[in-house]
């Protein structure tokens, strides 16, 4: 990636709406974007997102990219990869965060792989190191009895899955 510039939040909807995680994940995306000085997008893939679009734009969001498809309609991996990596490929983003769920935990790691970039799982904390501009993850070890702090390696995307519940919903809390 030439210019990677952007955090990117990969949406995820239920019953046609946005759902909870999608909303902690642009609660912590406009934290970063904010820190970065970079704009906050998400990516919204499947069937009828009308709803879930009109929810979205009441919130702090810069872009949303959708992908409506009749195909997209109900998860395959092969389908959603294919049109993950053609926005990423085309909008060359920053960070690109995903919610640590069933979804996100199977996706990510084949955009990771794919994209050839590293991933941080199961993260309950991300920040931006300042001197570096890297994002930084926070994530629990031994059980969660420790956690663990590591700075993405600099390849781009800098990808992360986010635990649900490690951030505030956006429904809650807009401004920082």
């Amino acid at each position: 990636m030439s210019n990677p510039t952007g955090v990117f939040v990969v949406g995820e909807t239920r019953s046609k709406q946005a759902s909870p995680i999608t909303f902690q994940l642009i609660w912590k995306g406009r934290e970063l974007a904010d820190t970065l000085g970079e704009d906050l997008s998400v990516i919204l893939m499947g069937h009828n997102l009308s709803d879930a679009c009109n929810e979205l734009s009441k919130y702090e969001v810069d872009n949303v990219y959708i992908t409506d498809d009749l195909t997209l309609e109900d998860y395959h991996p092969e389908l959603f990869v294919e049109c993950l990596l053609e926005i990423v490929n085309s909008l060359e983003p920053n960070i690109l965060l995903f919610g640590q769920t069933i979804f996100g935990r199977d996706l990510a790691p084949l955009i990771a792989g794919n994209l050839k970039s590293g991933l941080a799982t199961n993260c309950i904390e991300l920040e931006i190191e300042p001197a570096t501009r890297l994002l930084v993850h926070t994530r629990p070890v031994f059980g969660g009895n420790a956690r663990l702090r590591t700075t993405s390696n600099g390849s781009f995307p800098q990808i992360a899955t986010l635990k649900p519940n490690s951030a505030p919903s956006a429904s809650e809390s807009t401004t920082h």
